[in-house]
């Protein structure tokens, strides 16, 4: 149910060319600053990040922490934002 309606609101977006802001965050590491932006597939670790935020999700399942809400936060674009 939750699925179809989010399917609607963002086709109903679509449909009238609403756009949202792109979410974003950033994190330091040892001294260097680093941002993503949600949908942003050209950071130079997008491929890096993208293994170990996999692989976490896999694990996070494991120990059964993760719920089939992370696909409501994602949609195609934003891959790299949850994952990023």
């Amino acid at each position: 149910m939750v699925l179809r309606v989010t399917g609607m609101v963002r086709h109903a977006m679509k449909l009238r060319g609403v756009q949202k802001v792109p979410g974003c965050s950033w994190i330091e590491v040892r001294n260097k600053t680093s941002l993503f932006i949600a949908g942003d597939k050209f950071h130079p670790n997008a491929n890096e990040i993208c293994q170990v935020l996999n692989d976490m999700i896999a694990l996070m399942k494991d120990v059964d922490c993760v719920s089939d809400i992370i696909s409501l936060l994602l949609d195609e674009d934003e891959v790299l934002a949850l994952a990023l």
